[in-house]
């Protein structure tokens, strides 16, 4: 009796479908060539997240000019060492002096440098770009964010530099709050011909050091407000 029932099913059906069969999962499938096949796509890292890999280098500066001095136009601010929280590599040096001023007018155009970055007997020089400061760095006392790079040899042409994140404080009216600097040097080459590249970089290695910040500031900041404290 089944197998009557089971013939007249089938005689109702479509011929395609009486002689239809689950394809095979490997059925037409090649193998791939050697070498053809795309590695797997690393995951992509949340918003936010620190960047994988060695901590950029920080140097933390003081302000060593007034701020009457810092308000003129074309002077030449001084900055002494103060602590290297996260130690530069061995190829680069943080020197105990560095100066920041305007370059001469020919390399103010659109293609060059706004400031310069300059130790003692030119060492150590670089051009810098202003960045457009995010909100959240604001709140954290920076008022000026800018990029540049960090060149072990300045007269090797065929060096590249590292990727450098300056962050500047200006001194408060009347040196009510001082000033400060904080180079972060990071592992990313410097393009000279990506401006916005860099820009994004030097947002990046700051934004890994933003929640230290305050806490390598603090010996400095304390360190100054006694220093104003005893001199009344």
């Amino acid at each position: 009796m089944q197998h009557t029932r089971r013939l007249a099913r089938l005689a109702a059906a479509p011929r395609a479908a009486r002689h239809a069969y689950a394809p095979s999962s490997r059925a037409h499938r090649l193998e791939p060539l050697p070498g053809s096949t795309r590695p797997p796509r690393r995951p992509r890292r949340p918003a936010g997240a620190p960047t994988p890999g060695r901590r950029p280098a920080v140097a933390v500066y003081s302000h060593a000019t007034s701020s009457y001095m810092a308000s003129l136009n074309g002077t030449t601010l001084e900055f002494e060492l103060f602590s290297q929280p996260c130690p530069l590599p061995s190829d680069l040096t943080a020197f105990e002096v560095l100066y920041m001023c305007r370059p001469q007018a020919r390399y103010t155009d659109k293609h060059q440098c706004e400031i310069m970055l300059q130790s003692p007997r030119k060492e150590f020089l670089t051009g810098l770009r202003n960045v457009e400061l995010p909100q959240q760095f604001g709140t954290a006392g920076v008022t000026a964010l800018l990029v540049g790079d960090y060149k072990a040899d300045r007269r090797d042409r065929a060096l590249v530099g590292r990727t450098l994140a300056v962050a500047y404080a200006k001194p408060g009216q009347y040196d009510t709050r001082p000033g400060w600097l904080v180079l972060v040097i990071g592992e990313r080459p410097y393009s000279p011909r990506h401006r916005e590249a860099n820009a994004r970089a030097a947002v990046g290695l700051l934004r890994e050091v933003l929640r230290d910040l305050p806490g390598w500031l603090a010996p400095l900041l304390a360190g100054e407000a006694a220093a104003s404290e005893g001199a009344e």
